[in-house]
């Protein structure tokens, strides 16, 4: 299912859930519902496919206990949970846009931010600096633990002050 399809499914009072890999993933006003009842951390992002900012969650499995609470169909690789409650379009609209949007890096387009502290020309410099651009364009980020992204970042930021 693509991202337009599962964007699809949002708004209504009905929550949607789909199944991504390990996770399930909520978005837009479901997003916003698991936000409020159980405190997870939305991030939104613009995607290309869907020419919007998406606000999206995710949880494990395992989180997903229902008790019984909230009446749920389950369909393949996806959920419909029908809350007690209907979702406020305005206050979903305002937490949205109170969300800093989170960049993401994909294919061969990479943005670098370097600190501000630095002259123009150390900043221009670093930004030049083929090796650091060739190792963040290498770099599987889909792949890589949080460990080995602290690391990779390291290194890098190593490469940009010897420079």
């Amino acid at each position: 299912m693509t991202i337009k399809e599962k964007l699809a499914y949002a708004g209504g009072n009905e929550l949607y859930l789909f199944k991504e890999g390990a996770f399930w993933v909520a978005y837009e006003q479901s997003a916003y519902w698991f936000h409020l009842q159980k405190g997870y951390k939305a991030t939104k992002k613009f995607v290309k496919a869907a020419g919007q900012d998406v606000v999206s969650v995710g949880f494990p499995e395992s989180a997903l206990v229902n008790k019984g609470a909230l009446r749920m169909e389950e369909k393949e690789n996806m959920r419909v949970i029908f809350p007690e409650e209907n979702i406020d379009v305005t206050n979903f609209s305002m937490w949205k846009e109170s969300l800093s949007l989170k960049s993401s890096v994909k294919g061969e387009t990479v943005k670098v931010t370097v600190n501000a502290s630095r002259s123009q020309e150390e900043n221009a410099d670093a930004v030049d600096n083929p090796l650091v651009i060739e190792r963040l364009r290498k770099f599987d980020l889909s792949n890589a633990t949080p460990m080995e992204c602290m690391i990779f970042l390291a290194e890098v930021k190593k490469t940009l002050q010897e420079k």
